[in-house]
């Protein structure tokens, strides 16, 4: 029985210099922590579709806020686990007629692309399906009030 204990106090005590050796390895600077934890696109200006914008901010802080929000609105968003890169479609009715109920449904991928410098993000979205009108209400949207947060900075002119 003494022969058991002896052996769970040692394995107790590798453990703990193993956690330790961790520990110490951890990074904590500023770079370390604000690195995205997923492969980034980067962004290039090809056509002026003025449905993006710029963010310091760490990409997955904004992909998280954001998948929280349309969870909360009851939309199950399909993300790519290699990428930022986020499809989903927002259900809703033509608010123009008023006789009879049509389907307004609008598809659209988020994507978050590497910006001009490490520092900067581009938040874009894209309509894939469904009325142009309601795509751009949806944009303002989630631009002006679900990531107000994340939309603090502007890309440079060149």
């Amino acid at each position: 029985m003494g022969h058991r204990r002896t052996q769970l106090a040692n394995r107790s005590l590798e453990l703990q210099k193993l956690n330790q050796q961790q520990d110490a390895q951890l990074d904590l600077t500023d770079a370390a922590l604000n690195k995205p934890s997923k492969n980034m696109d980067t962004y290039q200006k090809l056509f002026n579709h003025n449905t993006e914008f710029f963010s310091t901010y760490n990409p997955d802080m904004i992909e998280e806020a954001f998948i929280k929000c349309l969870r909360k609105e009851k939309i199950e968003p399909k993300v790519n686990k290699n990428k930022y890169k986020i499809t989903f479609t927002k259900l809703g009715k033509d608010e123009m007629v008023t006789d009879e109920e049509i389907e307004d449904n609008v598809e659209i991928c988020m994507r978050l692309l590497h910006a001009e410098s490490e520092k900067k993000v581009c938040i874009e979205f894209t309509r894939l399906n469904g009325r142009k009108t309601t795509f751009f209400k949806l944009f303002e949207n989630y631009k002006n009030d679900i990531l107000k947060f994340a939309n603090d900075t502007m890309l440079d002119a060149k």
